[in-house]
C-alpha cells in the first residue's frame, strides 16, 4: 500500500520521509489553510524539489465549473510542472472536465470527493489515475467507507481498470487500517494522525524497560 502525506509543511515532510516509505504528498485548500498563505505555485514547486520526481504530488483544483476546473488544471501543470496529479471532484462538471482533460493527452488525474460506487465507476471510466474515497466524510453521513472501497475495488479488478482505489479525510489510525483491510492501494493522512499512533502508554513503558533493565546490568544507556 502506498503512504501518502496530507501537509504543506516542509520539514515534516522532510522529517517522514526518513521515517515511513512516503509515496507522495497531497495538497487541499484546508491542508494549506492549517499551515497559513503561501505563495502556492512556488511551494508547490518547493515541496516537489524535496520529494523528486520518484514520489507524485497530487493538487486538488477549487473551481466548480468544467471550464474553470480546466483552466485550473493547466495552471497547475503549466505553473508547478506537468506530473502533477491534478485533483478533480467527482462532481458531474468534474467528471466532465475529466473526459475532456484524458482526451487531450496523457495527464494525471486523481478523481477526489467520493462518496458514492457510481462517482467512483464512472471515474473509472474516464480512466482516473487514483479515486480518493473520503472516509471521516462517508462516515459522518452514516456510510461504510470500508464497504465503499471493497466495492470500488471489486469493480475495477472486474472491469480492468487501472485505477487505483486512495483513502483521504483519514483522521485516526484505525480508519488507515481499515482501509488496508478493505483493499486501499494507498492511504493520505496528515503527519499528527502517526504521531499520534505512536504517543502510546504502552510502548513509552516498554522502551524505557529496555533502556532501564540494560542500565541496571551494564551501567550505561547503550549497547555501543
Amino acid at each position: 500500500m502506498e503512504f501518502f502525506l496530507d501537509t504543506i509543511n516542509l520539514d515534516k515532510i522532510a522529517q517522514f520521509q526518513e521515517i515511513i516509505p512516503v509515496a507522495g504528498v497531497t495538497l487541499t485548500p484546508s491542508i494549506i489553510k492549517r499551515e497559513g498563505k503561501v505563495d502556492f505555485f512556488e511551494h508547490a514547486k518547493k515541496i516537489r524539489q524535496l520529494i523528486g520526481t520518484k514520489r507524485t504530488l497530487h493538487i486538488q483544483l477549487v473551481a466548480a465549473d468544467c471550464e474553470q476546473l480546466i483552466k485550473d488544471a493547466q495552471a497547475v501543470w503549466q505553473n508547478v510542472d506537468s506530473e502533477v496529479f491534478v485533483k478533480i471532484p467527482l462532481s458531474l462538471d468534474g467528471l466532465k472536465a475529466i473526459q475532456y482533460l484524458k482526451k487531450q493527452g496523457p495527464c494525471h488525474i486523481t478523481a477526489t470527493a467520493t462518496y458514492s460506487r457510481i462517482q467512483g465507476m464512472l471515474a473509472m471510466a474516464e480512466h482516473a489515475n487514483y479515486l480518493a474515497v473520503y472516509t471521516s466524510r462517508v462516515e459522518n453521513i452514516d456510510g461504510d467507507f470500508p464497504g465503499l472501497i471493497k466495492s470500488l475495488k471489486t469493480y475495477a479488478a472486474n472491469n480492468h481498470y487501472g485505477t487505483k482505489i486512495m483513502a483521504s479525510s483519514i483522521k485516526s489510525v484505525r480508519q488507515i487500517t481499515a482501509a488496508a483491510e478493505a483493499g486501499a492501494d494507498a492511504v493520505t493522512f496528515a503527519p499528527d494522525v502517526l504521531t499520534k499512533a505512536f504517543e502510546n502508554g504502552a510502548l513509552t513503558k516498554a522502551l524505557t524497560d529496555f533502556t532501564d533493565d540494560w542500565e541496571a546490568l551494564y551501567n550505561k544507556r547503550h549497547i555501543y
